[in-house]
């Protein structure tokens, strides 16, 4: 009696087995559109500030360096003086 299949038991356990693994891929699935969302807000939010970084590069090489003169504050009061 032992050797003998319970079929009710057997199709049972079949039906769960496959009832939880359309359950875990109805989850990958739901996963994956909620990674590939978060994957495209990177990417867009990466994009943004890359734009903005090369813009303020722009500006940066736009503005001439007021530091390049090498004036020290001596040579600056002297030059004002002379200007009077």
């Amino acid at each position: 009696k032992d050797e003998m299949i319970d079929i009710e038991g057997f199709r049972f356990s079949v039906l769960k087995v496959v009832r939880n693994r359309i359950e875990e891929l109805q989850v990958e699935k739901l996963d994956s559109s909620f990674v590939n969302e978060k994957v495209t807000a990177l990417e867009n939010n990466l994009t943004e500030q890359m734009d903005v970084q090369a813009d303020n590069q722009i500006e940066k090489e736009s503005i001439p360096d007021v530091q390049q003169d090498n004036i020290t504050p001596d040579q600056a009061d002297t030059s004002v003086r002379e200007n009077n």
